[in-house]
């Protein structure tokens, strides 16, 4: 029987793009792919210029999307209040439930189900449906293995204690696990779904963390795989030279690369705190003359609700 993979995306940009490059090499292998988006991600994917999906479409490569609603608080509320943001995750099972439910016979059975790791009612609701469960962590391994030994952080002095992670101040650890944790029992969830995927796959590879990816295979039950980086070809293999040499930005991007190639190496500035980072007007204003103070040329990647 054909493998069927419905893919299931925590709606964030950095956690969508790494998904759509690995649904797209295993489309390209033969396993047909249903990718689940909310309206809204969908609608911001779709429009951004050479995106992923298109880019399968041009080369063949069937991918097909199933649109659920925006069941899950809002981009522009989730920095305000993740704890929240983490539990509405949980709206988006019924809606998963039904797109499987509503499969036409003719089509190929969904044998597996392929979900980012922070998605943590994915586990069970994979198991109840008899599917094959891969979890992606759309990560570095050395994080992965931060969270999923977090029941080893001391509070005082250096976690030393982690398998396979060189030794690192309370500082320099992810925001969940550092005091207040206001998202410690999130991520804590988060881990134990993970636990019970048929296999991981990390958004790395071997050669990089191999110590982090050993210590991890000696404790864990299921496989670890790396399977990074997960990235268009042009950034590293060529394997496609009809690939260009960016992601899919969550905006309708301006081309400026003819204007970046007629400046000096290292003479322009790149500035992005992404789609979630929370960055007040008075911020942006001081950003905006520290970069006219410097007389250098600038880049600056903006939201929308901060133009």
């Amino acid at each position: 029987m054909a493998a069927h993979a419905i893919v299931v995306a925590y709606p964030g940009q950095g956690h969508i793009n790494p998904m759509m490059q690995l649904a797209t090499k295993l489309a390209s292998k033969g396993i047909a792919i249903t990718f689940v988006l909310t309206e809204s991600w969908h609608k911001i994917i779709t429009e951004a210029q050479d995106n992923a999906f298109t880019h399968a479409q041009t080369l063949g490569i069937p991918i097909r999307t199933r649109i659920i609603p925006d069941c899950v608080v809002g981009e522009s509320q989730r920095s305000a209040d993740m704890v929240e943001f983490f539990r509405s995750l949980s709206n988006m099972e019924a809606h998963v439930s039904e797109i499987i439910s509503n499969f036409d016979r003719s089509e190929t059975p969904v044998t597996c189900m392929i979900s980012d790791a922070f998605l943590k009612w994915t586990a069970p609701f994979a198991k109840r449906q008899g599917l094959l469960f891969v979890s992606l962590w759309p990560m570095s391994v050395t994080t992965f293995s931060i969270f999923y030994h977090s029941d080893l952080v001391r509070v005082e002095g250096c976690t030393d204690c982690i398998p396979g992670v060189p030794s690192l101040q309370l500082g320099e650890l992810p925001s969940p696990l550092q005091p207040p944790f206001p998202m410690r029992n999130e991520v804590a969830e988060c881990i134990v779904n993970v636990k019970e995927a048929d296999l991981i796959v990390a958004n790395s590879f071997y050669a990089l963390e191999c110590r982090a990816v050993e210590a991890l295979r000696q404790k864990m039950k299921p496989p670890l795989h790396c399977v990074g980086p997960l990235l268009p070809s042009a950034y590293f293999d060529r394997t496609d030279c009809r690939d260009r040499k960016k992601g899919s930005s969550s905006r309708i991007e301006t081309d400026c690369s003819q204007w970046l190639d007629s400046k000096q190496p290292r003479s322009v500035i790149y500035v992005s705190f992404g789609s979630f980072l929370p960055v007040s007007r008075p911020q942006i204003w001081e950003i905006a003359l520290g970069l006219m103070k410097s007389r250098c040329y600038f880049v600056w990647a903006l939201r929308p609700d901060k133009e």
